[in-house]
């Protein structure tokens, strides 16, 4: 199984969205996303550029969104989609978040 759609949604792509962006019909998404049929490399290439993700992950493979080093390990899916999400909101929201996060680790961080 393959997370082609789930990627896909999470970036608001149609089928035919996607297929466009990549140059092929939304028929190959659609055999794709089935598991009927494996995106040949160089698609998977472009998928791992346009979804932001690793290819291990496209295909499956991985637990892990993308491979980004923290120096302790890499973001989980959970964390990615935080950061997306993060990412999606006005500065001043974004500050807040920055703000109460660093409360919560400085309050734990003390006992």
């Amino acid at each position: 199984m393959n997370n082609i759609e789930e990627l896909r949604r999470a970036k608001n792509y149609t089928q035919q969205q996607l297929g466009k962006i990549m140059g092929i019909s939304q028929t190959s998404i659609c055999r794709w996303e089935s598991g009927n049929v494996l995106p040949e490399t160089e698609n998977l290439i472009k998928l791992s550029e346009i979804l932001d993700a690793s290819i291990d992950y496209i295909l499956g493979k991985s637990k892990y969104y993308y491979p980004e080093d923290l120096g302790n390990g890499i973001y989980t899916t959970e964390e990615r989609q935080l950061i997306e999400k993060y990412r999606k909101l006005p500065p001043e929201l974004q500050k807040t978040i920055q703000n109460t996060l660093n409360t919560f680790a400085n309050s734990v961080e003390t006992k």
